[in-house]
């Protein structure tokens, strides 16, 4: 989905970070190594918030799947 919004939340030290889906609903989000919650908005759908565990070595893959709004 394009145009959909993910942000860094939840965290114990003063870092954030956001990005947008691009037109493949592909997104890139650089986060330091650790444990974080990532929430993704759009518009028309729920919110969703996500736990990821970022390491060094490697990148995160998953796909997400949005609800629309009631």
């Amino acid at each position: 989905m394009q145009g959909a919004s993910l942000r860094t939340t939840s965290f114990a030290w003063n870092f954030d970070e956001a990005v947008t889906t691009n037109a493949f609903g592909r997104f890139h989000l650089w986060v330091p190594t650790g444990a974080w919650q990532v929430n993704i908005t759009a518009p028309g759908y729920s919110p969703v918030l996500i736990d990821v565990e970022a390491s060094r070595e490697d990148g995160i893959e998953t796909d997400i799947v949005l609800s629309p709004s009631v």
